[in-house]
């Protein structure tokens, strides 16, 4: 069960008109964080949730830069800390979510305390479906709070995956993001789909999922940067 991606209109365009779209929306959207940045009115909260080389990090850079960091805040979850394991699976979250004004980018979120646990066998079902009424309380009390959430999935395909992990060990270039843990994942990647699709189903309350086809980086871009375009314009 996959979320929507690409609508109608956006099937139809070709990769120079992506292209094109992409440097009209990086142009627009530089000039619409400002006045949100100036009205703090309300936050946005970007979510972005992939399996490892699906390019979490390459659209942090491309599409969340500019105008500069006063007005973003990143944040990227890894493995909870002990401090982080004796409270609640969302306090490390919340304490991070956007003020009003600013663009909070999550590079992987609090899905992760459902995703990995869920994959690897180390909590039960009750456990998350009470995860999943935790999120989607959390989230719905953002929205009263002024917060929106645009939550994006990356949608790169087993194959490439596979091809961009095996670069990582051999380029210099990208061998910094190497991480033999990353096989242990890809070895599973049967229950992470799984667990994914258990998400998609059970925490639309509040926001939807926005599916992106993770394989083409301008797909990726034209997506991510289309939906905060839209976003600001129908609230300024």
């Amino acid at each position: 069960m996959l979320p929507k991606g690409f609508d109608s209109l956006d099937k139809g365009l070709s990769k120079e008109q992506c292209l094109d779209k992409i440097e009209r929306y990086k142009k627009e959207n530089r000039q619409l964080i400002k006045k949100f940045h100036a009205a703090k009115d309300s936050s946005l909260l970007v979510v972005l949730q992939g399996l490892d080389a699906s390019g979490k990090d390459g659209i942090v850079s491309r599409c969340f830069s500019k105008p500069g960091p006063k007005y973003f805040e990143v944040h990227s979850f890894k493995k909870p800390t002990p401090v982080e394991m004796s409270h609640d699976f969302l306090w490390r979250v919340h304490k991070v979510c956007p003020p009003k004004g600013v663009v909070g980018v999550f590079n992987r979120s609090h899905y992760e305390d459902i995703l990995v646990p869920q994959s690897f066998g180390w909590i039960d079902k009750k456990e998350v479906e009470n995860r999943y009424e935790s999120i989607n309380d959390f989230e719905a009390h953002l929205k009263r709070c002024g917060t929106h959430i645009l939550k994006f999935f990356l949608n790169i395909s087993y194959d490439l995956q596979g091809e961009k992990l095996e670069e990582r060990k051999y380029n210099p270039l990208k061998q910094y993001k190497h991480n033999e843990s990353d096989w242990e994942t890809r070895a599973r990647w049967d229950d992470f789909m799984k667990s994914y699709n258990g998400i998609f189903k059970n925490t639309q309350k509040a926001f939807d999922w926005i599916n992106v086809p993770a394989d083409k980086k301008w797909q990726k871009d034209y997506i991510v940067l289309k939906h905060v375009n839209k976003y600001f314009k129908e609230i300024l």
